[in-house]
């Protein structure tokens, strides 16, 4: 390792997410959801309990940022509870590489293990 490469972040793990909504519906991965629904999303977690802030961006083109929701997450006995309230169609995605770079920013010392939720908000007629 040379003097300037930080060491590794220890990686913890999170298992059994769920997504909770009225009438949920799946289409290749992506969660339909109608404009001003709330999420709940849950999730197994290997920390102590806490808050931490969760960054939903919204996205272009999949992968480019326009904006986002910030939400806080509670850890409570091994589980993370969001809720997230979406009040305007559009395609909103969890991205454990984002959260990372908040992680690394706050000096949190660990990183979360990759994964991807993806939600596209859509206006009923």
């Amino acid at each position: 390792m040379s003097v300037l490469e930080e060491p590794a972040l220890p990686v913890v793990q999170l298992s059994n997410i769920q997504v909770f909504y009225e009438n949920p519906k799946i289409v290749g991965g992506i969660y339909w959801v109608p404009i001003n629904t709330s999420v709940v999303l849950t999730a197994d977690i290997p920390l102590p309990d806490s808050v931490f802030m969760i960054m939903v961006e919204e996205r272009v083109n999949a992968n480019t940022a326009v904006g986002g929701i910030r939400r806080p997450a509670e850890i409570k006995n091994g589980r993370l509870t969001l809720a997230v309230p979406f009040k305007r169609s559009g395609y909103f995605a969890i991205d454990s590489a984002r959260l990372n770079l908040g992680l690394i920013d706050i000096k949190a010392g660990f990183q979360l293990s990759s994964f991807l939720i993806e939600f596209d908000v859509f206006d009923e007629v």
